[in-house]
């Protein structure tokens, strides 16, 4: 006991930035101000970052998530809540995959349907319609388009959680052979 409060153990199982803070059940190791260096890059760019697995990536992509989307109330006492973050004047769109959702062994067609459904579930929850096209870069093209039109300066946020699930869920597949879902036939 530390001050009368039981000290907290830092959450393995809570992979959610919002609710881990908002329920105060678990500990934050408070990384903030990494994620602002690494958010603040004037330069548009593509980042992939591979960890092991079990090392903090989901949480990570919610913390951005929050942090992109100008949700400043949750990171009151962290380090970025004293930092000149321009997401608290600026929210960006976020569009957040999280491709532990799709269920390779149901086979190919399922799987881009599963992607595909992705997609449009995405672009309603920013009122975007999409064209009926069955291709799927084609959606996601027009997905990521038309939510960067809506924002004020045209740029958007795409995080990709899980991106190694399909290829986790084939089996005897090879790396990369889950790939072969998102290709045309």
């Amino acid at each position: 006991m530390n001050g009368g409060h039981a000290n907290k153990i830092p959450t393995t199982g809570v992979f959610d930035f919002p609710r881990l803070i908002l329920d105060g059940k678990g500990k934050y190791v408070d990384k903030t101000d990494l994620l602002y260096r690494l958010a603040s890059s004037k330069v548009d760019y593509q980042l992939f970052i591979s960890r092991p697995r079990r090392f903090g990536k989901s949480l990570m992509l919610s913390t951005l998530k929050a942090m992109f989307e100008g949700r400043r109330e949750l990171f009151g006492g962290l380090a970025i809540d004293s930092l000149p973050w321009e997401g608290w004047e600026t929210p960006r769109p976020v569009l957040h995959f999280d491709m532990s959702r799709l269920s390779p062994s149901e086979g190919r067609d399922s799987m881009r349907d599963s992607l595909m459904g992705m997609i449009r579930m995405c672009a309603e929850s920013f009122g975007v319609a999409l064209s009926d096209s069955s291709s799927v870069g084609l959606a996601f093209d027009e997905l990521i388009r038309n939510v960067a039109a809506m924002s004020g300066d045209g740029r958007v946020v795409v995080l990709v959680d899980e991106y190694d699930a399909p290829g986790r869920g084939c089996p005897g597949h090879t790396r990369g052979a889950s790939l072969d879902a998102f290709l045309p036939a």
